[in-house]
């Protein structure tokens, strides 16, 4: 997870498949929208995430999410590293309460 400094505060990046998962009711997208920057699919991602998808055989939602990570030089916090950790050029968190 890359953190930004803006204006003296801190700001965090989510992904846009991430905050479709999420997304329960309008305070979450409002909390989300006020703490998050919202990362959209471009045509760099799209064909990463098509190349991660072949070369990788995972599903299309974490090869959206590892083609932005990578793209954005972020990293992939996850419980689930099964699918993430092979992909070559991420970088994979697990958090320590998994």
């Amino acid at each position: 997870m890359r953190n930004f400094e803006r204006s003296g505060t801190e700001m965090y990046l989510i992904d846009t498949d991430v905050l479709i998962d999420v997304l329960r009711g309008m305070k979450l997208l409002r909390f989300l929208r006020r703490h998050f920057q919202i990362l959209l699919i471009d045509e760099e991602i799209g064909i990463l995430s098509g190349e991660i998808r072949r070369d990788y055989n995972i599903g299309l939602g974490d090869a959206i999410i590892a083609a932005t990570a990578i793209v954005h030089g972020l990293s992939v916090v996850t419980g689930n590293i099964r699918h993430f950790s092979k992909v070559e050029g991420l970088h994979v968190i697990k958090p320590p309460y998994r």
